[in-house]
């Protein structure tokens, strides 16, 4: 019995391991032939490690023929089509294009890369890399990637949905103990000044009720000044204005950009 409960528990680990993410898996795919060996094995080292501490895919690519297709369209296509994510095929991640076709470069995000990314992140992180692409540095402007990928998409700036829960109860514990508190003492203030201003002095309310009822109120309407806000004004209306629509679909975000 026992060797049949350690069998099932080797076979759950295996699954696991299979399951899991291969962080030892190509980062890299330099279909341009732009950077050198050095370089590439470098930066397949960084994306790996960067992958793993930000718990999503990280994935760089060159090339020179995008198949008849658009820089985003082959970005998301080559992503989907190596089955690329960190939880697997179609999972989260982030991944950068050189476009040597076309020239020019596009940053993909998917699952949970996709709110870790804003639009505006994004484009501080194409202000980053601009420098290096302009100049033809591709293998610079690809290490700036990924130093970019880890400053804006560190996963301990997000709240897990447990740690949230778990806030959220003890927060709303602690308001209800204050909310209560304040409640037993304004009532208790309450009926103290009601016990003394009623029970204590019942014969002055009398006399102020005496008093009220032989007074004569008159009244007199006031006019309502010119400046009023309530009146009418001759002046221009002014219309509410309108932003633009903000672009992007599928995986991609951001839009690229030329070099």
């Amino acid at each position: 019995m026992k060797k049949k409960w350690m069998g099932l528990l080797c076979l759950l680990a295996g699954l696991l391991c299979l399951c899991g993410f291969d962080a030892d898996r190509q980062k890299v795919y330099d279909g341009a032939g732009i950077l050198e060996a050095e370089e590439e094995e470098e930066l397949q080292a960084q994306a790996a490690e960067l992958a793993q501490e930000l718990q999503l895919d990280v994935i760089l690519v060159t090339t020179e023929d995008t198949e008849g297709l658009t820089t985003a369209r082959y970005n998301e296509e080559f992503y989907n089509r190596h089955g690329f994510g960190y939880e697997g095929p179609g999972g989260s991640g982030v991944q950068f294009l050189i476009d040597m076709e076309h020239r020019q470069y596009y940053l993909l995000t998917a699952g949970e890369g996709d709110p870790r990314y804003t639009d505006a992140e994004i484009e501080k992180m194409y202000d980053q890399i601009a420098p290096s692409m302009e100049e033809g540095d591709y293998a610079g402007a690809c290490f700036q990637f990924l130093e970019a990928a880890a400053r804006y998409g560190e996963p301990a700036q997000l709240l897990s949905a447990g740690r949230a829960a778990v806030l959220l109860v003890g927060s709303a514990a602690v308001a209800g103990i204050v909310v209560a508190v304040l409640v037993w003492q304004s009532k208790r203030k309450a009926e103290g000044a009601w016990r003394r201003g009623y029970m204590g002095n019942r014969a002055h309310m009398n006399r102020q009720q005496d008093r009220f009822l032989h007074t004569t109120v008159v009244r007199t309407r006031i006019p309502r000044p010119q400046n009023h806000p309530g009146a009418r004004s001759s002046g221009p209306r002014g219309g509410p204005g309108g932003g633009g629509p903000r672009g992007g679909g599928g995986h991609s975000r951001g839009g690229g950009r030329c070099f």
